[in-house]
């Protein structure tokens, strides 16, 4: 059972720059991608014991020279070359996030979040013309900064290929190599825990001198089978029964507000802040995907940006210039109203309105490093309505060549019908179907922007909404196997 390639394709070099098909280095055509479907390995009782899936010929691999429970972000790559067209069956997985690419092909962004005991892995059948071909992942652990809904054991990484490329392609026993991507730290953020800590991508380090390859060092040994039945502890792995994740790289929305000096937690917007945006074509050039923006050196300056939907997506930014800089990207589902005492308060009211509300968020850091058309990406994606991009410069001004979201979410779409006599009933319904989209990705969740846990009285009510939009049950049975899993021996589903 197979599945459509749904990704866009880009760059695997550190900056992950989104590139055009047909573009990536090693070969003229786009290359032809299906995601497979595995079925799952009877006796269950068996994992970890008897080799069940050909991913399990591979080792678990990482850096010989990062300990387990250190913070790291590892580029991996293997070189090979085919004297004919050929057909393989890959399958991978790691832990925490990995991106997967072939020859500057997106293949994979993964694993499907799980539990130790049921570790998601992806398989896909590669369509390779005869050359040279790379593939490179970037896998990034980062223990307790990241969402709490992602659980880890530790750092690592497998890939696996069936056939005759499995020599050449398996990790621990392929010509991969391996080497220490630096410049990505991280800092307690809103909120706390839930959705993951603050990013900071630093250019310096990040497009500095590079880390040498190394060969990678085994972590876990490939499972060839136990005859007195001891399950190893590490990593079970299980297919994923879900397909790619819908990933669409998307500009902006409108330009609200035009802040000189920025925008801090207590200030409030400003009529003449509104107005300002009225007349800042750069800006709304820039969030058009339609050209650049050049900041002074020596400048801050805030801009809101209107969505104008809810989105969960990864932002974006491409920066040539500006040695020192910093630019941050802040989300928001809405603004805070003051109180009487000139305090921020809980109370958004309505989110259309945003004058004389102050903005309060999760936000991520890029420093470019000066050099030119640099791009960066965050590790997790972020979500809400109101995007702030706030700009400060040193000594050197700094250009925005681009900023744009890359919309993730599970690919559910309303596939049902639904028309009442009730216009505003009508017209809510699109809302509804939102906020359903909003909350599924590799699990439902309870919201994306506090928290992305799934629970059982949430996920139930989605579910019966799910069966009501889509004959696709992919998710909702994913949903409930986890439920299943989460039940430790006296019974009850962890919450």
């Amino acid at each position: 059972m197979t599945g459509t390639f749904r990704h866009p394709l880009f760059c695997a070099a550190l900056a992950l720059a989104l590139i055009s098909p047909g573009t990536h280095p090693l070969n003229a055509a786009p290359l032809r991608v299906e995601r497979l479907t595995v079925t799952p390995a009877l006796p269950l009782m068996d994992a970890n014991i008897q080799q069940r899936y050909a991913i399990e010929q591979a080792a678990w691999v990482w850096h010989p020279g990062i300990p387990a429970g250190q913070n790291a972000v590892l580029q991996f790559q293997n070189e090979f070359t085919l004297a004919a067209a050929q057909e393989v069956v890959i399958h991978v997985s790691a832990d925490q996030r990995y991106e997967l690419t072939l020859d500057g092909q997106l293949l994979s962004l993964g694993p499907d979040r799980g539990d130790l005991a049921h570790w998601s892995f992806a398989s896909y059948r590669l369509h390779l013309p005869a050359g040279q071909h790379r593939l490179e992942a970037l896998v990034a652990w980062i223990g307790d900064h990241a969402p709490c809904a992602q659980i880890t054991l530790r750092g690592g990484f497998i890939l696996a290929g069936e056939g005759p490329l499995a020599a050449q392609l398996n990790t621990g026993r392929g010509t991969w190599t391996t080497r220490e991507v630096k410049g990505w730290s991280f800092e307690p953020g809103l909120p706390p825990r839930f959705v993951g800590d603050k990013q900071t991508m630093d250019g310096a380090r990040l497009f500095g001198p590079a880390e040498p390859w190394v060969k990678p060092a085994p972590v876990l040994a490939p499972l060839h089978g136990n005859a007195y039945g001891l399950m190893r502890p590490e990593w079970r792995l299980y297919p994923s029964p879900l397909p790619d994740q819908f990933l669409v790289s998307t500009n902006l929305g409108q330009v609200r507000a035009l802040v000189p000096g920025g925008l801090n937690t207590e200030k409030p917007l400003t009529a003449e802040d509104v107005t300002r945006a009225q007349n800042a074509g750069g800006w709304a050039q820039l969030v058009a995907g339609r050209g650049p923006v050049t900041v002074p050196p020596n400048t801050t300056v805030s801009v809101l940006v209107d969505l104008q939907n809810y989105v969960c997506a990864y932002p974006q930014v491409t920066l040539t210039g500006g040695r020192g800089s910093r630019v941050a990207v802040g989300w928001a589902e809405g603004l805070y109203k003051l109180g009487e005492n000139g305090k921020r308060t809980g109370d958004k009211d309505n989110r259309d309105e945003i004058i004389g509300k102050a903005y309060l968020g999760m936000e991520d850091y890029f420093l470019n490093d000066g050099g030119a058309a640099r791009a960066y990406r965050t590790w997790w994606w972020r979500s809400g309505r109101y995007v702030l991009l706030t700009v400060n410069t040193a000594a050197e001004a700094l250009t925005l060549d681009r900023f744009s979201l890359l919309e993730s979410r599970y690919p559910l779409e309303d596939e049902g019908y639904l028309k009442t006599p009730d216009e505003a009933l009508n017209a809510a319904h699109t809302l509804m179907v939102r906020g359903m989209q909003m909350c599924a990705h590799e699990t439902y969740m309870d919201c994306p922007y506090y928290e992305q846990l799934m629970y059982v009285g949430d996920t139930r009510l989605e579910m019966l909404t799910t069966y009501q939009m889509t004959p696709d049950a992919r998710l909702p049975k994913r949903g409930l196997e986890l439920f299943d899993w989460s039940r430790p021996t006296w019974g009850l589903v962890a919450e």
